[in-house]
């Protein structure tokens, strides 16, 4: 699977109901939970073609894209709609 864990980038707590979704097939989606986890279940030897692009968005965030070239886990911190860098 290809999976992650959302956090906010200031805090550090778990990011809950970020929509997560397959940027080349948006009907692929899912929601992180109450700890900021989400997956998806891909094929294999897609990533032997192209990297997945997955896109992560939340209300009050802005969103962000992610490049997937195999099967791992990421943390990713997901900065708050005017919060400086």
């Amino acid at each position: 699977p290809v999976s992650g864990t959302i956090l906010d980038k200031e805090s550090k707590k778990p990011v809950v109901g970020a929509k997560v979704y397959n940027k080349a097939k948006i009907y692929e989606t899912t929601i992180s939970d109450s700890a900021g986890y989400f997956y998806f279940l891909c094929v294999r030897s897609y990533f032997e073609i192209r990297p997945l692009k997955i896109v992560v968005e939340k209300d009050f965030y802005k969103p962000i894209q992610l490049k997937y070239r195999g099967i791992e886990s990421k943390v990713v911190l997901l900065e708050t709609i005017g919060q400086t860098k």
